[in-house]
């Protein structure tokens, strides 16, 4: 949105100087101006026929324990199915490995092969130790972006409609010509948008964590264990804080030292000066 209105500072002067060329003409700006607001409107109007759940972006997190031996294998499978699109269509997002005994594999699915290609991953000997799913309405973003590209609709044609005019010099045409041509990237880029709210609606993304069966899930610390845990770790920050400033404390000393002997001198030398000016 801020891009766009940097686009539209740079627009003004042109819509001033077309106003001008066809000022004996106000209608035509009018019914073109009702035109851009009344399809912008009906784009509004629309968004709010959506009904609940149609704007949802589904993300689900599975961790799956299986053992060792059979990580890899199960994490092969997996990924074959997606790629065959044998629970519908699949896309690999991310493949993360580390050693035999931990693998991360994040795809995105139609939501009817969310739970086979789990069961799949799960198989007879795994067992699944933590599920998460949860949701982000793109609801909003979906009707700013339809009204930013209804806009930039209106806007676009009606600069097509003011290129179209004989009484326009060659420069005017070009300044319209290169605000036309920004209008357009704006537009593909707003297209783009919906294009990409639109695949998170209808495909869900999945992440699998493949964890060995032999290392137990990490024990939740007592209270005493985290304030000891805290202690040590205030303990080891200051101890740390001490360290990085004892040279700083060092060099402070030797300068102080150095100027209280430099004052101590020169406060001796005026003494001597003052006692013999005085005999």
């Amino acid at each position: 949105m801020a891009s766009f209105a940097m686009k539209k500072i740079r627009i003004f002067p042109c819509i001033l100087l077309a106003l001008a060329l066809v000022a004996c003409s106000p209608s035509e700006y009018k019914s073109a101006d009702a035109r851009s607001a009344s399809s912008a409107d009906s784009v509004v109007a629309s968004e709010n026929t959506y009904s609940k759940g149609a704007t949802l972006a589904y993300e689900h997190i599975f961790h799956i324990k299986l053992p060792a031996d059979k990580i890899a294998n199960r994490a092969k499978n997996v990924q074959s199915a997606c790629v065959e699109a044998r629970f519908g269509d699949c896309q690999i997002l991310r493949v993360w490995q580390q050693g035999e005994s931990e693998f991360r594999l994040a795809v995105r699915i139609q939501p009817t092969g969310v739970d086979p290609i789990v069961a799949l991953a799960r198989g007879e000997d795994g067992k699944t130790s933590y599920r998460e799913t949860r949701a982000e309405d793109l609801a909003e973003a979906i009707v700013d972006n339809r009204r930013q590209a209804a806009r930039l609709k209106a806007y676009g044609d009606r600069l097509e409609s003011l290129a179209e005019r004989t009484d326009i010099t060659l420069a005017e045409l070009i300044d319209l010509a290169r605000e036309q041509a920004d209008v357009q990237q704006i537009l593909e880029s707003t297209e783009k948008d919906a294009a990409q709210h639109q695949r998170r609606i209808d495909a869900h993304l999945l992440e699998i964590y493949f964890i060995d069966a032999q290392i137990g899930e990490r024990a939740r610390p007592s209270k005493m264990e985290s304030l000891a845990d805290l202690f040590f770790e205030g303990l080891y920050d200051a101890l740390a804080f001490a360290f990085y400033g004892f040279p700083f404390l060092i060099l402070f000393f030797c300068v102080g030292a150095l100027l209280r002997w430099v004052w101590r001198t020169l406060f001796r030398r005026k003494m001597k000066v003052a006692s013999a000016d005085a005999l």
